[in-house]
């Protein structure tokens, strides 16, 4: 088992967490690259976002970690109401905010608004559409339960088991399939949840065990063999097809798996290295930003590109990410000081 059992791996699951929100907002403020062309600005976008898709599954990874340890701290019961709270009562609150953008945005016609229209935009996300992940989210915070009552000494090798299963029968064939154009219906099929849940259980087992420099390497390797598949696999398909062709993307494709396992490691001895009080101080301090920062940083963004920033400039897809980080971050600070307001910004 790791030496890091210690303050080191706390600290390298905040510069996690803050490193995966920066990247959210990369990819979205990099949102010219789903405006294919053969110009320059959208083959630096395919860059940028092969670069930084790892956000959204090394968030998945930090839950493993961060959650199925819970019942050493409180009950089931009280571990929903920390979630519930966190999640699910700012989903509600943003997704009407989200209404009520759509419509001074002059998106939606205040005349059409009913309820079954604000169910459906929130249920499909349609409002804003990055709020999908509130919807993946829960799926993980509610089989967590389940995955704690395993035994901690049985952890690692149950965990290993269950990620092993869904990369053989599912991860790995879908993958082939879509590289081969070979049409065939496989026997077994996982859930986006499900698959998702394989990088909460991965997250936590990487966290366990304390890798030998070999293994290390190997894994940068193949990470970086999945970043290079993504990326020009991605330009190669899409530049002969005339439009974006995913074969090569998804959260839940082999480029992407090994590429996110390469970026979690790295940072988890890569952390041990740095020892500056002040950086670590910053981290824990950005941290506590990260999930308000995900809630509102789109909308500051919209509002740029009708104010009429240049979204295909890559300077401002380059250093507009961290100025948007800093103005949510504003923003939620002057909020958290409002009572019950403050709720909406966790």
């Amino acid at each position: 088992m790791s030496d890091l059992k210690s303050t080191s791996r706390i600290k390298y699951i905040g510069f996690l967490r803050v490193l995966s929100a920066l990247a959210v907002v990369f990819l979205h403020v990099n949102n010219c690259f789903w405006m294919f062309s053969d110009e320059l600005y959208w083959k630096q976008a395919n860059v940028i976002e092969s670069v930084f898709y790892f956000a959204v599954p090394v968030f998945f990874m930090i839950c493993g970690p961060t959650n199925l340890n819970y019942r050493d701290k409180y009950s089931t019961k009280e571990y929903l109401m920390k979630r519930f709270n966190k999640t699910v009562i700012p989903f509600l609150a943003w997704s009407v905010i989200a209404i009520v953008y759509r419509v001074l945005s002059h998106d939606i016609d205040v005349a059409n608004i009913s309820a079954g229209l604000i169910l459906k935009g929130v249920v499909e996300s349609s409002f804003i559409k990055i709020y999908w992940f509130f919807w993946a989210l829960f799926g993980i915070y509610l089989m967590i339960p389940l995955f704690s009552l395993v035994p901690k000494d049985k952890r690692v090798n149950i965990y290993s088991y269950i990620i092993l299963v869904i990369f053989i029968f599912d991860i790995l064939p879908s993958f082939i399939l879509n590289i081969t154009d070979f049409s065939v219906e496989l026997p077994v099929t996982f859930g986006p949840e499900i698959k998702y849940i394989a990088y909460v259980l991965l997250g936590y087992v990487l966290n366990e065990i304390d890798l030998k420099i070999v293994n290390r390497l190997l894994i940068y390797c193949v990470s970086l063999i999945g970043l290079i598949a993504h990326a020009l696999g991605t330009y190669l398909l899409s530049i002969m097809s005339g439009e974006i062709v995913g074969v090569y993307k998804g959260y839940d494709n082999i480029p992407c798996f090994f590429y996110s396992i390469g970026v979690f490691v790295f940072v988890k001895y890569f952390a041990k290295r740095i020892s500056s009080d002040s950086f670590w101080h910053f981290i824990d301090y950005v941290g506590g930003y990260t999930f308000s920062v995900y809630l509102i940083h789109i909308y500051i963004w919209y509002i740029m590109l009708r104010l009429g920033v240049d979204g295909r400039s890559l300077l401002i897809r380059i250093i507009m990410p961290f100025l948007i980080m800093g103005m949510s971050m504003t923003i939620v600070w002057v909020v958290r000081k409002i009572p019950i307001v403050r709720r909406i910004v966790p």
